[in-house]
């Protein structure tokens, strides 16, 4: 073979090693894939990453990474867009948008004989059959401001209170809490989620209290912490994470009850990493790991087995059977088909 039939020999290999490597997805160190899951951003990725990532990678050698966080309802608008090339080997969603992921072919089922620790989680943690569970239970809870609202609230409908104008807040639709919110509303009130309209006007006269919209809980947050926001709406973790900075929020598990909203963690379809994917549900999912997930975010555990220390029981809403009894569990299935009509009629009556 001449010099130049050599070169060409080597061009050729190099080519399909970059194709080889390109078709089978990232690889790590000595041949392990790298997973990439896409994340919520936050307190919920850093959480992950010290309770199971690190732990994880220094077991097995697969290293973990996050791509950008963002709401539930744009991993879903992503994962379509680039199906095929799919951007991440896990996905994190929360507030039922799983059953729209699985319902459009986005999700791969996780196989039980790679994840045995599902069967030991609450059934509240056991989402669609055969597909990816809930790896912590987040709540929405009724926060204040210790500052302004020295007697605690007690119900969800404080916020229609007039002493409270123009600092209330509450969630937009594009945030997951918003429709779980509604939903609530609607039961209280005599409707549920295939008859939304007694919570959409009722909705419709928090305007008469000049509300702040939320879409991205960090900015609730930041108005809690600034004194602007009073009374709101808020995730426990979210919650929890101003309340130990030393921030002037208190929270109450309101009379016609908190919401319960699982962060579901389920593998891509499409990914050439699924049996490593299933390997890192399965360890998240142990009673240690569920216990330090919990110490760090605040969100409860939902292995069985997992037994919180005192202090944080305490902090944790939906921490043990009879708590998660009492947590109104939203119409997931039912949310996920009518949401996109909910959010026509939601900008057409609450936000004009």
């Amino acid at each position: 073979m001449g010099r130049l039939g050599r070169i060409c020999f080597v061009l050729f290999l190099v080519a399909m090693l970059s194709l080889g490597s390109f078709a089978m997805g990232p690889v790590g160190a000595q041949g392990k894939p790298t997973l990439t899951i896409q994340g919520f951003g936050g307190l919920v990725d850093h959480s992950l990453m010290e309770a199971a990532v690190k732990p994880f990678e220094a077991a097995y050698g697969i290293q973990v990474i996050f791509t950008p966080g963002a709401n539930s309802s744009a991993h879903i608008t992503k994962l379509e867009a680039q199906r095929g090339h799919e951007p991440a080997d896990l996905d994190l969603v929360d507030g039922g948008l799983w059953e729209t992921a699985i319902a459009q072919g986005l999700y791969a089922p996780t196989p039980a004989a790679q994840a045995p620790n599902m069967t030991g989680l609450y059934p509240i943690g056991r989402l669609h059959a055969g597909y990816g569970p809930a790896f912590g239970l987040a709540t929405v809870v009724l926060g204040y401001n210790k500052d302004h609202v020295p007697t605690p609230p007690t119900s969800w409908f404080d916020l229609w209170d007039p002493k409270y104008k123009s600092h209330v807040g509450m969630f937009n639709l594009d945030n997951t809490g918003g429709p779980m919110l509604l939903n609530l509303i609607a039961h209280v009130l005599g409707g549920s989620a295939t008859d939304i309209t007694p919570a959409m006007k009722k909705f419709a006269q928090l305007k008469e209290n000049d509300p702040q919209f939320y879409t991205l809980s960090p900015k609730e947050v930041q108005a809690f912490a600034q004194g602007d926001l009073w009374l709101a709406p808020i995730f426990n973790g979210q919650a929890l994470n101003l309340i130990r900075s030393g921030g002037p929020l208190g929270v109450v598990y309101p009379k016609e009850g908190a919401i319960v909203d699982p962060l579901a963690i389920n593998i891509v379809a499409g990914t050439p990493h699924a049996k490593e994917a299933a390997m890192f549900i399965n360890y998240l999912l142990r009673p240690d790991v569920q216990v330090q997930f919990a110490q760090l975010s605040g969100y409860a555990s939902v292995n069985e087995k997992a037994v919180l220390p005192p202090g944080l029981v305490a902090e944790t809403s939906a921490y043990g059977k009879e708590r998660v009894s009492r947590l109104f569990q939203p119409e997931w299935g039912v949310i996920a088909a009518h949401l996109n009509d909910w959010v026509k009629t939601w900008d057409d009556t609450v936000l004009k």
